[in-house]
């Protein structure tokens, strides 16, 4: 982050004014109780260790021990890194990077007394299977790792998690889905299913109208993020009239191309400790490959998805055929064929 030398000559100014306090309250305190005088100096809670402290993403309800102490939030550049090496999604990619640059520039506002509004909470539009979990996942971490998060962990939920069979339950699983996710990050996949249009379905305007109102409480809080397809989602924001307000941030998420698709496989191959044969390792021939697999009519179910089945069933067919083969290298072992993605791969090559 940087820091013009002006502010950070205040910086120092302060850090050392702070340390000849502390040490006087210290001295002054002695072992008593006004020792707390000195742990206030440097910010931490009168009562000594256990405190959660009071920044962005800390739950101000936590009492008693704060738990196993958390890992240290990673390294930005390292983040940006793996941001950039995703497979496509070059919109998303540019939204992440203004979103970051954004949080840091406010940082920096905040130094110089400047109080602004910061609504992190997202709209992630698009098919299935084209990397919005991933996504939210890599956003909780960044967004810890900038210290806007305390936590950064990423909870997960549908509408099974948040509407209650019976009255009145669908609120409290709703706002206990808030909490749980308080320091991080509330993804609900397929939030447009909570409300069924042209339906008087009262639990899902229940959770709803909880949702608006566990945002509203926890604003500094937490990030939700709503995913779903375009369409659907936008009739699922006019279902109530401050959830558009209240997610400024909006990521389309594009369907992936042949090459893409291509890339992808080959990602996952890798990462399962396989290698594809000499031809396969030509870009154009992958791409036919996957191409005659996933037919772009079935995008809208979601070509990555379908990109791993086809990856996950491969190595089914493989697995098959060395064993019927018995004995063989340790490079055929951990090789797949271009047979072995299709159906009649029995044979050996």
């Amino acid at each position: 982050l940087y820091i013009p030398f002006e502010d950070a000559e205040v910086l120092n100014e302060d850090a050392a004014a702070a340390g000849v306090f502390e040490r006087a309250a210290a001295r002054a305190a002695g072992p008593g109780p006004g020792a707390a005088v000195a742990a206030v100096a440097r910010g931490a809670p009168p009562g000594g260790a256990g405190g959660a402290g009071g920044g962005v993403g800390s739950n101000p309800n936590q009492k008693g021990d704060a738990g196993p102490a958390l890992p240290p939030a990673e390294d930005i550049a390292a983040l940006d890194k793996e941001v950039e090496q995703l497979v496509g999604l070059a919109e998303v990619k540019g939204m992440l990077q203004s979103l970051r640059n954004s949080v840091e520039v406010q940082k920096r506002r905040k130094h110089l007394g400047v109080k602004e509004e910061r609504v992190l909470n997202m709209l992630f539009l698009g098919n299935p299977g084209t990397g919005k979990t991933k996504v939210a996942k890599l956003v909780a971490r960044m967004m810890r790792s900038l210290g806007v998060l305390q936590t950064g962990q990423l909870v997960e939920v549908t509408r099974k998690d948040l509407i209650g069979p019976h009255h009145g339950e669908t609120g409290q699983l709703t706002a206990e889905a808030v909490k749980k996710a308080l320091g991080g990050v509330l993804f609900i996949d397929e939030a447009y299913a909570l409300k069924h249009e042209g339906s008087s379905d009262s639990g899902g305007q229940e959770a709803i109208n909880t949702l608006v109102k566990e945002i509203e409480d926890h604003q500094n809080e937490v990030v939700v993020i709503l995913a779903g397809y375009q369409k659907e989602m936008a009739a699922f924001l006019s279902s109530n009239s401050g959830l558009q307000s209240r997610f400024p941030h909006t990521f389309n998420f594009a369907d992936y191309s042949p090459e893409e698709m291509a890339q992808i496989l080959r990602c996952m191959v890798a990462e399962r400790g396989f290698k594809l044969e000499a031809k396969l390792e030509q870009d154009a021939k992958l791409t036919a490959l996957v191409q005659s697999l996933v037919k772009g009519t079935e995008a809208s179910k979601g070509n990555g998805r379908l990109v791993r089945n086809v990856c996950e069933n491969a190595i089914k067919r493989q697995t098959d055929r060395v064993f019927r083969l018995g004995t063989v290298s340790q490079e055929r072992l951990v090789t797949l064929t271009e047979a072995d993605f299709f159906d009649d791969s029995a044979s050996e090559q």
